[in-house]
């Protein structure tokens, strides 16, 4: 729980337009975290359709952008497990209940986001210098995150880690700590969504969130299981990279309220 009455975006106690308390207010924050997420998801995935990293990276970041600011009053807008995770262990103000029911929604989200994508992009296009054509969401594989040619799981994991730690330790120096800067949160968050996917694209695509990694996978893997031989690694990174910044934030960077190390 937040400490010393203290409210802070992205925190289910700060949703100031989240109505009753009870089941109808866990079950709107839930919706919109369903919701989000699905939209998220679409756009991420139908933008790797234009096969130009720099408007990948912009549709993510921008899209995330929106979102937290549309429904950040209601659930938060975390839209990322790994999110939920680190507000969890880092601002202690969600309960258990909220991160399971959040992170189920998330997921749940994500794929209905990756079914949309499927019915969008399923137009044939032909195969360059073969006899045959494939429709443009099998040809992006759905939009799923791989690994590179030559990309070894470790080396991706620790990219995932780094970049999951940059999202995650901007969340909450930005949006939980009450400074100057926490109304610019959610350009702030997708910025550093942006230019994690600029600078990840070609390597592991910067997931930095299992569920935008997960629904993508799952509904294309009946027809492409390769999308889930390295599909741990975004898990993995993303999970290791959150719990390192809120770990961090609670022991050295967060405010006397919160800090562990040398609160007086």
């Amino acid at each position: 729980m937040a400490e010393d009455g203290e409210t802070t975006p992205l925190l289910e106690n700060d949703a100031q337009d989240a109505g009753p308390a009870g089941p109808i207010g866990l079950f709107r924050k839930c919706a919109s975290e369903l919701l989000a997420t699905a939209l998220f998801v679409f756009i991420g995935t139908v933008s790797v359709a234009t096969g130009n990293n720099l408007l990948i990276a912009i549709a993510h970041g921008l899209t995330i952008t929106l979102l937290i600011t549309a429904f950040g009053d209601i659930s938060g807008g975390h839209i990322n497990p790994v999110v939920t995770l680190g507000l969890w262990v880092g601002a202690g103000a969600l309960p258990i209940l909220s991160v399971f029911l959040y992170i189920v929604s998330q997921l749940i989200g994500a794929v209905i986001g990756a079914l949309l994508t499927k019915v969008v992009l399923s137009y044939d296009i032909a195969v360059a210098d073969q006899n045959h054509t494939t429709t443009v969401y099998e040809s992006i594989r759905g939009g799923s995150h791989v690994l590179a040619e030559g990309v070894g799981p470790i080396q991706a994991i620790v990219f995932e880690v780094i970049l999951t730690f940059i999202l995650v330790f901007t969340v909450l120096m930005v949006a939980v700590e009450k400074t100057s800067h926490r109304n610019l949160a959610p350009l702030s968050i997708g910025l550093a969504v942006l230019v994690d996917i600029a600078v990840a694209c070609n390597i592991t695509g910067g997931s930095m969130n299992p569920a935008r990694s997960f629904g993508p996978a799952a509904v294309i893997a009946n027809l492409d299981r390769g999308v889930l031989t390295y599909h741990y690694v975004y898990w993995a990174g993303p999970i290791i990279g959150s719990l390192i910044a809120a770990v961090l934030y609670r022991l050295i960077f967060a405010g006397p309220a919160r800090r562990i190390i040398g609160r007086k």
